[in-house]
């Protein structure tokens, strides 16, 4: 299988849990000889590490959006803190290369870490190309919806995913709560 993974920085990198745990995932799809790759957000100074066993495809922003600022980032800014004109340019780009590889180099399946953004990409081509597309839940999805610009976006990548992974039942069952139509448009008219 060929799945294509969304994440907001270099999974090989680290920095926090999503993307040890998705550096090791894609590892371990390659062992078992099903193939994965990566797109993700990242400042114009990355170069890839040479000896990774998967795909990259960096999509280059001056200033890579994040949940918050974190040091290793380099030049990262808050979800909360992007203007509209970022927010589009951000969903567009994760779209076009979404759009991309699932059409040239047939990827089956898109895996995206946390949703939010990413996974509103993942979530039109669903809608136009019939891929389908996992979330992978951490908490943060829960602690940082209210400082996201477009709740709706977030909102839209959650319900429409063809599978929700979390780390348990009670987890999945409190995020699908909090991504309800009323609950966005409370925090949207904030």
């Amino acid at each position: 299988m060929k799945v294509l993974y969304g994440m907001i920085y270099a999974p090989e990198r680290g920095g926090s849990g999503a993307p040890i745990y998705t550096n090791h995932l894609m590892k371990g799809m390659n062992e078992h000889g099903d193939q994965a790759g990566i797109v993700f957000s990242v400042h114009h100074s990355y170069s890839p590490s040479p000896d990774l066993p998967y795909e990259v495809y960096p999509l280059f922003f001056d200033r890579p959006p994040i949940f918050d600022n974190l040091p290793q980032a380099l030049g990262s800014i808050p979800f909360k803190e992007m203007t509209e004109t970022q927010v589009r340019n951000y969903i567009d780009a994760f779209y076009q290369s979404f759009e991309k590889l699932t059409q040239r180099d047939s990827y089956e399946l898109i895996h995206v870490q946390h949703g939010m953004y990413i996974g509103y990409a993942a979530a039109l081509i669903k809608a136009k190309y019939h891929v389908p597309y996992f979330v992978s839940l951490h908490a943060m999805e829960l602690n940082f919806l209210e400082e996201f610009p477009d709740p709706i976006f977030a909102m839209k990548a959650m319900t429409d995913a063809d599978e929700i992974l979390a780390l348990s039942q009670s987890q999945k069952d409190r995020l699908l709560a909090e991504y309800t139509i009323d609950r966005i448009i409370e925090i949207d008219m904030k």
